[in-house]
């Protein structure tokens, strides 16, 4: 599944951080089909900022902050810090 959206509200919830999640605006200011809700990055260790914009699909999430920051996408809604070693990176 893939996704295309922006982030409206970040939320810590214990290791976790909640991100609640909108449409993207475009180029031409045509709304993204965000795809999720909400995800939950587990045991982050990096707080998104709000209007940080992300995609992805059903293994891997970037986030388009500076710099770049890629998660592994476990199911739907759960997200997990890239670990060096676990996969390549695809390219981007």
């Amino acid at each position: 599944m893939s996704i295309d959206a922006t982030i409206l509200q970040v939320e810590q919830d214990g290791s976790d951080v909640v991100l609640t999640l909108g449409p993207r605006i475009d180029n031409d200011d045509k709304l993204s089909l965000a795809g999720q809700e909400r995800m939950r990055i587990l045991n982050a260790t990096y707080l998104p900022e709000v209007g940080t914009d992300l995609w992805g699909g059903d293994s891997q999430v970037e986030l388009c902050s500076t710099p770049k920051r890629l998660y592994h996408r476990d199911g739907y809604t759960r997200l997990r810090e890239w670990e060096a070693g676990r996969h390549d990176p695809e390219p981007a």
